[in-house]
């Protein structure tokens, strides 16, 4: 944003929008990826509760968690990559002792 107030200032307005709206665009790309994290960190969450429930040992889940957690700002990729690996534990242990994977869609 800071290129295109820059262009805009100086009155090249082309110019201008062009680096608007690569802003815009760079922002509307970081939401859907924060809203997709904080969705897949939701979804982690719900497994472990499932786990739990069903007399389950969730530690190795709840660490890749609460790493997931505390790297979302800092190092969303990593956040991300954490969360991941969440849930790939959880689903694997849920479907390996044949407990059914929760439904979080719609929530």
């Amino acid at each position: 944003m800071a290129e295109a107030e820059k262009a805009f200032m100086r009155g090249e307005l082309d110019v201008a929008y062009v680096y608007a709206d690569e802003a815009f665009r760079d922002a509307r790309t970081m939401l859907a990826y924060f809203t997709h994290l904080r969705e897949m960190i939701f979804f982690a969450e719900k497994i472990i509760d499932t786990a739990k429930q069903s007399g389950m040992g969730v530690r190795d889940i709840e660490s890749k968690l609460v790493e997931a957690i505390s790297l979302k700002d800092e190092d969303p990729i990593k956040g991300w990559q954490a969360a991941h690996e969440a849930i790939t534990i959880g689903t694997a242990n849920l479907y390996s002792a044949g407990i059914a994977i929760p439904d979080v869609r719609n929530q």
